[in-house]
């Protein structure tokens, strides 16, 4: 509300002003901004205007918006109002729209104020109510106030539109249309609130609609808020309040309130819109993207568009809108949840297009140094370097966006004797890159065995551990107090192919893990983890190489290097790819990593889809981490 400048009263005898305001809630922060001002303020209603009678000694306050024999000056009534003036101190509101009708009137009474002051700052009603007649419709707060002060004060508001060349009946005839007139008190109150408001009650009356008696009321309030009383069931009414359900480029906070829910509960065109709303903000640069995640509140923004989502019918919208929520909760990779829930949304609705939307956004945060402390070989050493025996289970590239391990950590998430987390791969995501990077945190040396001289890690048959191979020798590692890495290949170096991957992935965490942990699970605390993830990647969505890029030596990575990014930044897109400066083992210089931001494409040929790594995705570079404590 903007300041007043009001000239208090002093020791004079009489003193007055007239305030204008045209909502109720003006009306209310301009009595309380007096009530701050004036120490003897006292509101006062008016009853019978012949017997009103102001007191003396305090300032009194009094509104005129209910009295049409003030506003329209009747001469006893102009003759009583400006006793008060001339003989009390006094405060008299009325609403802007009176106070333009009152001019017109015999307003004699009022060159007795000392001033008069408007307060709002709503565009004038006159031509708000020109702009309801052309438009016909209610989606304006403006056109709502018009029809509310029609309704509340017919009369009187007849006689402003005549006095303005409106034509009333015009009015009364949208009224009749839209089921307006037969509102009661407290719905004609609800028309001026916010259209949060309104968008609860219909979004939640459509629920009700299509669920019955399975609408989870109290689930619904705790997300949005409070269902307002109810509207008069006119589906006019509710169309024209949706016309002004919008998203933004941008503003990340919108697609997860009540807006939204309503728009896609009953717009037909809604989710098209929504589409193109997300995707437009996703598409930004990525340090863009992540200043406007920060400024959501995670939690609740999860929890509101995993509800909303519920009801989403087209693909694309479900693939971008999973897109979202995914890049939304990367920073959840830090926190104790596993993120599952997403990641399992990210697996089934997210198309490889949109996939690649999320990398960016991804990449952005391992450069910038937000896992540095989650990296996974960082992980292993500080495990390792706990009191007691430890056993590390290195799977190579058990990925952690796949069902099987999804289902592995979701089933044991709620058991107190397991801790799960997240971990970041190195970049590119190879064994090697681990190898490296691990190497110069842990010295092997100092490790019970099971360990190669030359790269620290000897690759190891589980089944050995199963068996009587290896069983004596690790029991008697855990009875020194050794630690060991067991360092197993068998899912990357065994299964390229779909059918192989997802069979090798069930073998392990279905009975070779949980009869590893039965068996050596009283003796040590175990982590479970990979060197990198993996992904599938599609024949058709190939990129031929640049002829400037080659491997490095890394002949399954899905990336591909450079020395120099602008020599082939013409030839690729950046959407498609991003370039990354990366410093690889056993070489003194750093190159440029290109990397295709779709995780099903890879550089170069290829004759089938094959799961491979390397590169920078959800799938490679976010690792599962599993630790079960002995005691």
């Amino acid at each position: 509300m903007r300041d007043l400048d009001l000239d208090t009263p002093d020791q004079r005898n009489s003193w007055g002003t007239l305030i204008t305001y045209t909502t109720q809630k003006e009306k209310e922060e301009v009595v309380e901004y007096l009530k701050e001002r004036i120490d003897n303020l006292q509101r006062r209603n008016i009853g019978d205007i012949e017997e009103f009678d102001p007191a003396i000694g305090v300032v009194n306050c009094v509104d005129l918006s209910d009295r049409s024999e003030i506003v329209l000056s009747e001469p006893k009534a102009g003759k009583q109002v400006m006793g008060w003036v001339k003989t009390y101190k006094i405060v008299l509101l009325c609403k802007t729209w009176q106070w333009k009708l009152l001019q017109t009137r015999d307003g004699r009474w009022t060159s007795h104020l000392s001033s008069i002051q408007h307060i709002s700052d709503h565009p004038p009603i006159e031509s708000s109510a020109q702009h309801l007649l052309q438009e016909e419709n209610i989606s304006k707060k403006q056109s709502r106030l018009v029809i509310h002060e029609y309704l509340q004060q017919r009369d009187l508001f007849t006689e402003f539109l005549d006095e303005v060349g409106i034509n009333p009946n015009r009015l009364q005839s949208i009224i009749d249309r839209k089921g307006l007139w037969n509102l009661s008190d407290s719905e004609k109150s609800l028309l001026l609130r916010p259209n949060e408001e309104l968008l609860r009650y219909i979004a939640a009356q459509e629920l009700r609609d299509r669920q019955g008696g399975r609408f989870a009321r109290q689930d619904f309030v705790n997300l949005f808020g409070e269902i307002p009383r109810k509207i008069q069931s006119n589906s006019q009414i509710f169309e024209d309040i949706l016309e002004e359900v919008t998203t933004e480029e941008g503003d990340i906070e919108q697609f997860s309130t009540i807006q939204v829910l309503a728009g896609i509960l009953r717009l037909d065109t809604f989710e098209n819109q929504l589409e193109q709303s997300i995707r437009d903000t996703l598409a930004r640069e990525p340090s863009d993207v992540l200043s406007k995640i920060e400024e959501v509140d995670r939690d609740q923004f999860l929890e509101r568009s995993s509800y909303i989502a519920e009801f989403l019918e087209s693909d694309p919208t479900k693939s971008i809108f999973s897109a979202l929520l995914t890049a939304v909760n990367l920073d959840g990779i830090s926190g104790e949840d596993p993120f599952l829930d997403i990641i399992k949304r990210y697996q089934m609705e997210v198309t490889p297009r949109d996939k690649a939307l999320v990398t960016r956004i991804l990449i952005e945060k391992i450069i910038g140094g937000d896992y540095s402390s989650l990296e996974n070989h960082s992980v292993i050493a500080d495990f390792l370097d706990e009191d007691g025996p430890k056993i590390v289970l290195l799977l190579d590239g058990l990925p952690l966006a796949t069902r099987e391990t999804g289902g592995f950590l979701s089933e044991r998430k709620t058991d107190e004797r397991w801790e799960i987390k997240q971990a970041i791969a190195p970049i590119p995501s190879v064994t090697e890159m681990f190898r490296s990077s691990l190497s110069s945190e842990l010295d092997f040396e100092d490790l019970g065995g099971f360990t190669d001289g030359e790269d620290g890690l000897a690759g190891l048959d589980l089944d050995a551990f199963l068996g009587d191979e290896k069983e004596e020798e690790l029991f008697k590692m855990l009875q020194n107090g050794d630690s060991v890495i067991i360092y197993n290949a068998d899912i990357d170096q065994g299964a390229r192919y779909p059918t192989d991957i997802h069979r090798k992935i069930d073998a392990h965490l279905r009975e070779n893990v949980p009869e590893f942990i039965r068996k050596y699970g009283d003796h040590a605390d175990i982590l479970i983890t990979s060197d990198h993830g993996m992904v599938e990647t599609y024949e058709s969505e190939a990129i031929p190489r640049p002829a400037e890029a080659n491997q490095r030596g890394m002949g399954h990575c899905r990336g591909t290097f450079v020395d120099d990014a602008d020599a082939v930044r013409r030839k690729l897109p950046d959407d498609t790819v991003s370039y990354i400066e990366v410093g690889l083992p056993d070489s003194d210089e750093n190159c440029v990593m290109l990397n295709p931001n779709n995780p099903n494409a890879k550089f170069g040929t290829q004759s089938s889809d094959l799961w491979i790594h390397g590169g920078v995705s959800i799938e490679e570079s976010v690792v599962p981490v599993a630790i079960w404590r002995s005691e």
